[in-house]
């Protein structure tokens, strides 16, 4: 996990075994679980990890110019990125509420 995940919020990552027992021990039913956002989020993960605690200033007030750039083509990419692809570092869950 990077400064900047930190930063926002996040406390950890899933693996696609955890999210499968949090929706199970919320009463939930795993349809699928795959991994998503390649290659666009796979890339912006490692410029996030590149970036390091320089992103943290970057969000926190007006960006310099390059990153402002390269935030405005990952928010364009991000909507492209391959879904169900082996490779993505994303994991999407479809899930349904089990009766009972």
């Amino acid at each position: 996990m990077s400064a900047f995940d930190r930063h926002l919020g996040h406390r950890r990552h899933f693996t696609s075994g955890d999210l499968k027992a949090i929706l199970e021990e919320a009463g939930y039913e795993a349809i699928s679980i795959s991994a998503a956002g390649f290659p666009t989020l796979n890339l912006y993960r490692l410029t996030v990890l590149l970036r390091g605690k320089k992103l943290i200033n970057d969000a926190d007030g007006p960006p310099e110019f390059l990153a402002w750039v390269v935030m405005m083509v990952f928010a364009f990419l991000l909507r492209v990125g391959l879904p169900n692809s082996p490779w993505g570092w994303q994991i999407v869950a479809l899930a349904k509420k089990r009766n009972g």
